[in-house]
């Protein structure tokens, strides 16, 4: 396919192919869209092929067992994630 030389299109021809682009995308992201969905994935606005959301861990809510206990206090912790103060553990 030649490129074409956008500096010296009109601006009929520029919308022109602007249409085109905008419909050969469309195409593209249906059949995407629909090897997708033969795979067994979904895909909508804002999540990821293969479930889950960005940033979350996927042990989060899973209780383990304490690793570390406070001598004074027997308060225990398993040092994973933030504590309940929003401050990450050490």
């Amino acid at each position: 396919m030649a490129k074409p030389n956008l500096a010296s299109m009109n601006v009929e021809d520029l919308l022109n192919l602007r249409k085109q682009i905008d419909a050969t995308l469309m195409q593209r992201r249906g059949d995407l869209e629909r090897q997708l969905r033969e795979l067994g994935g979904t895909l909508t606005d804002g999540a990821r092929v293969g479930g889950g959301r960005r940033g979350v861990s996927a042990l989060r809510g899973i209780k383990i067992e304490p690793k570390y206990r406070d001598p004074a206090t027997g308060r225990t912790w398993a040092a994973r994630g933030k504590n309940q103060n929003g401050l990450l553990r050490r």
